[in-house]
């Protein structure tokens, strides 16, 4: 299998097709409980500051379970999956529905970036309807976010938390790795 061609089909953006746990810079000792992603862990939440290392992680997560048995996964950024809902509106051919089926349908999905979005009775609506789906039909998703699961229950909900808090947390802290490449004359 092309990994790279199906993390890119997969939605995953170019800067992060080559991240994988073996690319992770940092400790990977967190990670060890992941390994029975997908198949024993239904929710993953990545949280913590900027740029220390949530979509590498997840990235790597969508990599690994597609390594172990192919399963077809999808990554999406939060703010990209609202204006993909918003050029569904009065779009002949193209609805709301549809984007939801696309997200819910995948057997993986990573939401990257939860909270980078403007919170409105719609956005919590759309949130709640593709994250309740998923958990009742128990299919692996993995949720990143600068917020925590408290911030998280007071934008969207407590029935949102709850869901994402169901599985697998893991709090990223640290120092931005981007702004560490950049000191040290390194573009990633």
């Amino acid at each position: 299998m092309n990994l790279e061609g199906y993390l890119r089909s997969a939605g995953v953006p170019k800067r992060f097709l080559g991240c994988s746990f073996s690319t992770y810079v940092g400790r990977k000792e967190p990670f060890a409980p992941l390994t029975d992603f997908p198949e024993n862990l239904s929710f993953v939440f990545f949280s913590g500051n900027v740029g220390a290392g949530k979509t590498h992680a997840a990235v790597a997560l969508l990599r690994d379970a597609a390594t172990r048995d192919e399963r077809k996964g999808r990554f999406v950024q939060a703010t990209a999956l609202f204006l993909e809902l918003r050029a569904s509106f009065g779009q002949a051919g193209f609805s709301e529905e549809q984007v939801f089926g696309k997200y819910l349908a995948n057997s993986v999905l990573v939401i990257d970036d939860l909270g980078a979005e403007k919170v409105s009775d719609y956005v919590r609506a759309s949130w709640y309807h593709i994250i309740e789906a998923r958990y009742a039909e128990m299919r692996p998703t993995v949720v990143t976010s600068n917020l925590s699961l408290a911030e998280i229950s007071a934008a969207y909900g407590d029935r949102i938390a709850s869901r994402i808090a169901s599985g697998f947390v893991l709090n990223f802290r640290g120092e931005d790795w981007r702004l560490r490449l950049r000191e040290q004359g390194a573009e990633r």
